[in-house]
Protein backbone atom coordinates (compact mmCIF):
# COMPACT_ATOMS: atom_id res chain seq x y z
CA UNK A 1 0.00 0.00 0.00
CA UNK A 2 2.86 2.38 0.80
CA UNK A 3 4.32 1.78 -2.66
CA UNK A 4 1.00 2.69 -4.30
CA UNK A 5 0.68 5.78 -2.13
CA UNK A 6 4.23 6.82 -3.07
CA UNK A 7 3.44 6.40 -6.77
CA UNK A 8 0.24 8.44 -6.40
CA UNK A 9 2.18 11.15 -4.58
CA UNK A 10 4.81 11.22 -7.35
CA UNK A 11 2.14 11.49 -10.04
CA UNK A 12 -0.43 13.82 -8.51
CA UNK A 13 1.37 16.02 -5.96
CA UNK A 14 3.00 18.09 -8.75
CA UNK A 15 -0.40 18.47 -10.42
CA UNK A 16 -1.96 19.78 -7.20
CA UNK A 17 1.07 21.99 -6.54
CA UNK A 18 0.71 23.56 -9.99
CA UNK A 19 -2.83 24.59 -9.09
CA UNK A 20 -1.95 26.66 -6.05
CA UNK A 21 -4.39 29.51 -5.31
CA UNK A 22 -3.56 32.61 -7.31
CA UNK A 23 -1.31 30.66 -9.69
CA UNK A 24 -1.70 32.01 -13.22
CA UNK A 25 -0.94 28.53 -14.62
CA UNK A 26 -4.07 27.15 -12.98
CA UNK A 27 -6.22 25.23 -15.43
CA UNK A 28 -9.48 26.68 -16.69
CA UNK A 29 -10.87 23.14 -16.94
CA UNK A 30 -13.06 22.27 -14.00
CA UNK A 31 -12.04 18.71 -13.14
CA UNK A 32 -12.11 16.99 -9.76
CA UNK A 33 -8.47 17.96 -9.32
CA UNK A 34 -9.27 21.60 -10.06
CA UNK A 35 -12.29 21.48 -7.73
CA UNK A 36 -10.25 19.96 -4.91
CA UNK A 37 -7.47 22.51 -5.41
CA UNK A 38 -9.86 25.46 -5.39
CA UNK A 39 -11.92 24.33 -2.40
CA UNK A 40 -9.07 23.23 -0.10
CA UNK A 41 -8.29 25.55 2.79
CA UNK A 42 -5.56 25.73 5.38
CA UNK A 43 -3.50 22.58 5.83
CA UNK A 44 -5.78 20.76 3.35
CA UNK A 45 -4.04 22.71 0.54
CA UNK A 46 -0.94 20.57 1.02
CA UNK A 47 -0.53 18.52 -2.19
CA UNK A 48 0.31 15.41 -0.12
CA UNK A 49 -3.04 15.66 1.69
CA UNK A 50 -4.91 16.39 -1.54
CA UNK A 51 -3.45 13.24 -3.12
CA UNK A 52 -4.74 11.11 -0.22
CA UNK A 53 -8.18 12.69 -0.54
CA UNK A 54 -8.15 12.04 -4.29
CA UNK A 55 -7.36 8.36 -3.67
CA UNK A 56 -10.22 8.16 -1.17
CA UNK A 57 -12.66 9.73 -3.67
CA UNK A 58 -11.51 7.28 -6.33
CA UNK A 59 -12.03 4.34 -3.99
CA UNK A 60 -15.52 5.55 -3.06
CA UNK A 61 -16.48 6.05 -6.71
CA UNK A 62 -15.24 2.62 -7.75
CA UNK A 63 -16.96 0.95 -4.80
CA UNK A 64 -20.38 2.50 -5.43
CA UNK A 65 -20.20 1.83 -9.18
CA UNK A 66 -19.15 -1.77 -8.57
CA UNK A 67 -21.91 -2.33 -6.03
CA UNK A 68 -24.53 -0.79 -8.33
CA UNK A 69 -23.64 -3.15 -11.17
CA UNK A 70 -23.38 -6.12 -8.78
CA UNK A 71 -26.85 -5.44 -7.38
CA UNK A 72 -28.23 -5.00 -10.90
CA UNK A 73 -26.83 -8.42 -11.86
CA UNK A 74 -28.37 -9.97 -8.73
CA UNK A 75 -31.70 -8.31 -9.57
CA UNK A 76 -31.45 -9.63 -13.12
CA UNK A 77 -30.91 -13.14 -11.75
CA UNK A 78 -33.93 -12.72 -9.49
CA UNK A 79 -36.08 -11.36 -12.33
CA UNK A 80 -34.93 -13.54 -15.21
CA UNK A 81 -38.03 -12.55 -17.20
CA UNK A 82 -36.30 -9.20 -17.81
CA UNK A 83 -33.27 -10.73 -19.53
CA UNK A 84 -34.80 -11.24 -22.98
CA UNK A 85 -36.45 -7.78 -23.28
CA UNK A 86 -33.24 -6.12 -22.11
CA UNK A 87 -31.13 -8.18 -24.52
CA UNK A 88 -33.49 -7.32 -27.40
CA UNK A 89 -33.34 -3.60 -26.62
CA UNK A 90 -29.54 -3.60 -26.33
CA UNK A 91 -29.07 -5.56 -29.55
CA UNK A 92 -31.49 -3.31 -31.49
CA UNK A 93 -29.89 -0.15 -30.17
CA UNK A 94 -26.34 -1.29 -30.93
CA UNK A 95 -27.42 -2.51 -34.37
CA UNK A 96 -28.92 0.93 -35.13
CA UNK A 97 -26.25 3.15 -33.54
CA UNK A 98 -23.16 1.01 -32.90
CA UNK A 99 -21.43 1.18 -29.51
CA UNK A 100 -22.01 4.91 -29.10
CA UNK A 101 -23.52 7.32 -26.61
CA UNK A 102 -26.55 7.53 -28.90
CA UNK A 103 -27.06 3.78 -28.49
CA UNK A 104 -26.82 4.02 -24.72
CA UNK A 105 -29.24 6.96 -24.65
CA UNK A 106 -31.67 4.86 -26.67
CA UNK A 107 -31.74 2.04 -24.06
CA UNK A 108 -34.77 3.21 -22.04
CA UNK A 109 -35.65 -0.22 -20.63
CA UNK A 110 -32.09 -0.80 -19.44
CA UNK A 111 -32.03 2.67 -17.90
CA UNK A 112 -35.29 1.97 -16.06
CA UNK A 113 -34.04 -1.41 -14.85
CA UNK A 114 -30.80 0.08 -13.51
CA UNK A 115 -32.61 2.97 -11.82
CA UNK A 116 -35.07 0.61 -10.15
CA UNK A 117 -32.23 -1.63 -9.01
CA UNK A 118 -30.45 1.38 -7.50
CA UNK A 119 -33.68 2.52 -5.84
CA UNK A 120 -34.20 -0.87 -4.20
CA UNK A 121 -30.51 -1.43 -3.38
CA UNK A 122 -29.51 2.08 -2.40
CA UNK A 123 -25.73 2.25 -1.73
CA UNK A 124 -26.36 4.15 1.50
CA UNK A 125 -28.55 1.46 3.03
CA UNK A 126 -27.06 -1.09 5.38
CA UNK A 127 -28.64 -4.52 5.67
Amino acid sequence: MQRHLRIAQELFAPVFASRAPGDSNSSKDYSVIEWMSRSAQGIDRDPQILVKKLLFLTLAAIHTSTMSITHALFDLCEHHECIEPLRDEIEASVRAHGWTLAAINNMKLLDSFLKESQRINHPGLCE
